[in-house]
């Protein structure tokens, strides 16, 4: 994952965490280094969590379906799979309005 992210090699607080793992000073769970990349810059939660959903789809498919994008029944169905996956990012973001919350949005666990 570090090798892959040439546009990271300068930033900071990347090659710092870039450090740690190797050092072996803490672990390097792809969902750490996914948030912390948008934590970097800044992205909105929603769009990251739709991003990250679509990123476990395209790792989790067998290597069988690797050439989706050039079937249109497998690029339909992996799609409609992702589609799939948004109401859930919605609910997981969804804020409790009660009486100590301030209305902002909280990531919740689904």
């Amino acid at each position: 994952f570090f090798d892959g992210k040439s546009e990271m090699r300068g930033h900071k607080e990347w090659l710092r965490i870039a450090a740690c793992v190797a050092r072996q000073e803490c672990p390097g769970h792809v969902t750490t280094l996914f948030a912390l990349q948008c934590a970097l810059f800044h992205l909105p939660l929603g769009p990251s969590l739709s991003a990250y959903a679509w990123f476990e789809l395209e790792c989790g498919l067998p290597a069988s379906a690797t050439g989706y994008r050039d079937q249109a029944g497998s690029a339909a169905e992996v799609i409609a799979a992702f589609q799939s996956t948004l109401p859930h990012v919605a609910v997981a973001m969804k804020s409790d309005r009660g009486e100590n919350n301030g209305g902002t949005s909280h990531l919740r666990a689904i």
